[in-house]
C-alpha cells in the first residue's frame, strides 16, 4: 500500500516538473478510495460463575465456553440439617427409639456437565453429565429407655440390649444426570440469572443399619447373659437389612425413587 502511494506521489511530482515551465495546464482526477470500516467483534466470553439454591442445595458453577453453542461446566452443592425427632415419635405414638431419636439431612453432590445451547439467540441449554452422589439420610436412636423389642433375623432383641440403633439411607455414588436450563452461556460479560431443571438417576435407595451393643453395665451384663455379642448382632442385622433392602427393590415404591428431582435457580457472573 505504502509503495503503491509513494508511486502515486512520485508521478504527480515528476508530471508538475515537466510542466512547470510550460503554458499549458495539466488536470489531475482525485482518486477517492472506500476503506470499509472494520466492525469491531467482541469475542466470546470463556467463563462464568454462579451461586445456586434448590433441591440440591446451596451450589456453586462454574462453566468455560468451548465455542459458541457448548459449555462445559462444574458444580458443587451441598446441605445439612439436623433435628431431634421426639416429637414425631411422640405424635406417632412410636416410642421404639425410647423417645430419643435424631434425624440428619445430608445432601452432597459434585458434578461435571456439557450444556448444549441449539438456538444462537437464546440461553436455552440441555445439558448432561455425571454427578457423585453423597445425599443420605440418617436416623439415630438411644433404644436404653425403650420397652419395644427389635426383630433382626433370626433374633428379637429387647431394646435395653442394645445402646443405639442406626439407620441410613443411601444410594448410588454414581449418579447420570439429563435436564434442560437456561443462563450461562458466556457470550457476554455481566450478571444474569439461571435455571436447571432435570433429574438424577439414583437408582434404588439402599438401606443400612447397625445396632450397638449396650454399653450400660446392667442391660451388658444381662445381654451377655443371653449369648449376644457384637459380632452376634452385626450378623443378625446384616441379614434383616439384606431382606428389606430386598423388599424394597422389588416393591413399587421403588420406581418412584429412581429419580432425584432437581431444580436449582442462581444469579450468574461472566467475564
Amino acid at each position: 500500500m505504502k509503495k503503491i502511494l509513494m508511486s502515486a506521489v512520485a508521478c504527480a511530482l515528476l508530471s508538475g516538473s515537466a510542466y512547470a515551465g510550460g503554458k499549458g495546464v495539466v488536470e489531475t482526477e482525485v482518486v477517492v478510495i472506500d476503506i470499509p470500516e472494520v466492525e469491531k467483534v467482541y469475542d466470546d466470553s470463556f467463563y462464568t460463575l454462579g451461586l445456586k439454591v434448590g433441591t440440591l442445595g446451596v451450589g456453586i458453577d462454574a462453566s468455560m465456553a468451548l465455542n459458541h453453542n457448548f459449555s462445559v461446566r462444574g458444580n458443587i452443592n451441598g446441605f445439612y440439617y439436623k433435628r431431634n425427632l421426639n416429637d414425631l415419635i411422640n405424635d406417632d405414638n412410636f416410642d421404639s427409639f425410647g423417645g430419643n431419636a435424631d434425624g440428619e439431612l445430608t445432601l452432597l453432590t459434585v458434578g461435571l456437565l456439557v450444556d448444549y445451547f441449539p438456538f444462537d439467540e437464546s440461553d436455552f441449554r440441555l445439558s448432561a453429565g455425571v454427578y457423585y452422589n453423597g445425599n443420605e439420610l440418617k436416623i439415630t436412636g438411644d433404644t436404653s429407655n425403650s420397652t419395644e423389642t427389635f426383630p433382626f433375623g433370626p433374633t428379637t432383641y429387647a431394646a435395653n440390649d442394645l445402646g443405639t440403633v442406626t439407620g441410613n439411607t443411601v444410594f448410588d455414588k454414581v449418579a447420570p444426570y439429563i435436564g434442560i436450563g437456561w443462563g450461562n452461556r458466556n457470550d457476554e460479560p455481566g450478571w444474569s440469572w439461571s435455571l436447571d431443571i432435570g433429574a438424577l438417576y439414583q437408582n434404588v435407595p439402599q438401606l443400612e443399619a447397625k445396632a450397638q451393643l449396650t454399653t450400660n453395665a446392667i442391660n451388658l451384663a444381662a445381654a451377655t447373659a443371653k449369648g449376644y455379642t457384637q459380632a452376634s448382632i452385626d450378623g443378625d442385622v446384616n441379614a434383616e437389612i439384606a431382606k428389606v433392602n430386598n423388599d424394597i427393590k422389588t416393591s413399587e415404591f421403588a420406581d418412584y425413587t429412581k429419580f432425584y428431582p432437581v431444580v436449582m435457580i442462581g444469579i450468574t457472573y461472566s467475564f
